[in-house]
Formats: C-alpha cells, structure tokens, sequence
C-alpha cells in the first residue's frame, strides 16, 4: 500500500477539485452477418433427446400426491387381496372330524 501511495502525485489532474471524469461510452455490440447457404439446414436428423419440461413446484407437489394415492391404493389392494388368499388357505387347512 505503502508503495502505491508513494507512486501517486498530488498535482495529477484527477485530484483537482473541479476534476470530471470523462463521460462512458457504451460498446456496441458487433453485428456479424454470415451467409449461409439456403439448403445447409435440410436433411439435418431429428434431434434424439427432446428438450425437458420445466414443471412449477406446485405441479411437482400435486404429482407427487398423486403418485402417493395410487401407490397406497395399490398396496390396499395387495392387503385385501393377500388376506382374500391367506382365508382361503386357512379354509382348506381347517378339517372337521
């Protein structure tokens, strides 16, 4: 710090008091202009991977709920219809003498 204070000079113009820095000027941006020819873009193949959809927070909970339902539904199913076969085995099971 020391040495780049050392390196200024206080009679520099940028420390007058009435000093204004010279205005900005904006950079344009370059407009290049390629020709290309009209049929470089047919017979092109169809791109394999689709682009993905973006889904709000508020689809993906619903979704999610969804998914839930239907797989307890499933596992109620697998319950009753596991019951349904173990009553069955045990009617086969049971004999009268």
């Amino acid at each position: 710090m020391v040495n780049v204070l050392s390196t200024l000079n206080i009679n520099d113009e940028i420390f007058r008091k009435d000093y204004v820095a010279p205005p900005v000027q904006k950079k344009k941006p370059l407009e290049k202009v390629i020709d290309v020819e009209e049929d470089l873009m047919v017979g092109l193949p169809v791109k394999a991977k689709q682009k993905r959809v973006r889904r709000t927070k508020l689809e993906i909970v619903k979704d999610a709920k969804k998914r839930q339902k239907e797989i307890r539904k499933d596992e109620i199913k697998k319950l009753i219809i596991g019951e349904y076969q173990m009553a069955l085995k045990n009617k086969k099971r049971r004999v009268n003498l």
